[in-house]
């Protein structure tokens, strides 16, 4: 029996007795039902194991890059969201289709390389093309959450969601995070700060143009995330008020200054782990002037969040963990969380050359991407908010497919 986390072992003299140990993880948890089997993190964490999406960051997995792992008990979706038909003929979505990334004018070019196509512009048109000829299937990854505002409501664009992953909070509770699958629209924070101009090619989206208005951290006043409009007011405003606020969870999210985005592993030390940005640390520029960090530039505390690099980074197949950010838009392919567009991170980036710092061009992974300000504020993109559910929630239906997602009310 297994009571107060001890194991009593019931048996007689006579009796041959074989006592097995799990890890003490939350999966199991779920699995041998010491914990909630009807929330919704027992419902995801119930796959664990069967579903090879989902891999759990101990830093101590047979599953996959156990030394690249976050380290932090998490269980993070990783991967492509197309499966290879012929697994005995390809390996990878890459040996049918190539990216090529055109660096002077950051435009990606794509080939389909089981026949002899010229290279295109279009990222959907490719990969329909793909699915069309059986080379593909979409919808691996079932991660989809649908959030309505009411329990008859279909799910539209702006209520589905996708769960980054399964974290543990201080309390030593399990939380499930999300990122908004499209990006936020005008109607649901309010009219961007400056024109989009967005580029549409590398688009897997389904909002045209005029409907993604791009952001930046404030509104052309020198400040950092946690202390700007976009945080306060956009984010942890008029999106939170068209939510359930008392489903989502109170959070504590950092800024960092000095991310390093030569590896997941990496990446995630220097924005949340041991070798983020700290208090008084000189890693936050005002006026061009490199200054000491104070705490309201590095830590928000709210509901409402951007997505980190590392999420980014995590979301490839594990093979791909490693893989320095400058080379990563060759594999954008194997990584669900891909949606095309420049996007905000929460975090910051300090260039040594010119001690600027930019907000990480996710698009372009890593790269300052030709914005001209000075300022971190000033640079602009779409966003996805990210927010976790509390623990206790539950889904009432949908498996995580695409088309029948997981749904919460």
């Amino acid at each position: 029996e297994y009571q107060d986390n001890n194991v009593y072992v019931k048996t007689t003299s006579s009796d041959r007795c074989y006592v097995y140990f799990a890890k003490d993880t939350m999966a199991n948890k779920c699995e041998l039902g010491y914990a909630d089997a009807s929330s919704a993190v027992c419902t995801i964490l119930k796959n664990y194991g069967k579903d090879k999406t989902l891999f759990y960051h101990d830093g101590n997995s047979i599953d996959s890059n156990s030394d690249l792992e976050a380290g932090d008990k998490s269980y993070r979706y990783s991967g492509s969201d197309y499966e290879i038909v012929d697994k005995n003929k390809y390996q990878n979505v890459e040996d049918i289709i190539k990216v090529t990334l055109n660096t002077s004018d950051w435009i990606n070019n794509y080939k389909l390389l089981y026949k002899d196509s010229e290279e295109k512009l279009n990222l959907k048109e490719v990969i329909t093309e793909a699915i069309n000829d059986g080379y593909l299937k979409e919808n691996k990854i079932k991660n989809f959450v649908c959030i309505p505002t009411t329990i008859d409501e279909t799910c539209s664009n702006d209520n589905l969601y996708r769960i980054i992953g399964v974290f543990p909070n201080p309390k030593g509770n399990y939380e499930i995070k999300l990122i908004k699958y499209d990006y936020a629209t005008v109607t649901q924070i309010e009219t961007g700060y400056y024109s989009n101009g967005l580029y549409m090619d590398n688009y897997r989206g389904n909002l045209e143009p005029e409907q993604i208005a791009t952001y930046a951290w404030q509104n052309g006043i020198d400040g950092s995330y946690p202390t700007g409009d976009l945080n306060l007011n956009k984010l942890n405003g008029t999106f939170l008020s068209k939510l359930d606020s008392n489903k989502i969870a109170d959070h504590t999210w950092y800024s960092s200054r000095n991310a390093n985005m030569n590896g997941a592993k990496i990446a995630y030390d220097t924005e949340v782990g041991i070798q983020k940005s700290s208090i008084g640390e000189e890693a936050c520029t005002y006026n061009l002037d490199i200054i000491p960090c104070r705490e309201e530039d590095l830590i928000a505390h709210n509901k409402i969040g951007l997505m980190y690099y590392h999420e980014y980074m995590y979301a490839s197949k594990p093979n791909y963990w490693n893989i320095i950010s400058d080379n990563l838009p060759y594999f954008i392919l194997s990584n669900w969380f891909y949606m095309g567009h420049t996007e905000l991170t929460i975090t910051g980036y300090l260039e040594n050359s010119t001690h600027n710092t930019y907000i990480i061009d996710l698009n372009r992974l890593g790269r300052t991407g030709g914005h001209s300000s000075n300022y971190f504020n000033a640079a602009t993109a779409a966003i996805r908010p990210t927010f976790y559910l509390k623990s206790d929630v539950s889904f009432i239906s949908g498996d995580g497919s695409y088309l029948n997602p997981y749904k919460l009310v």
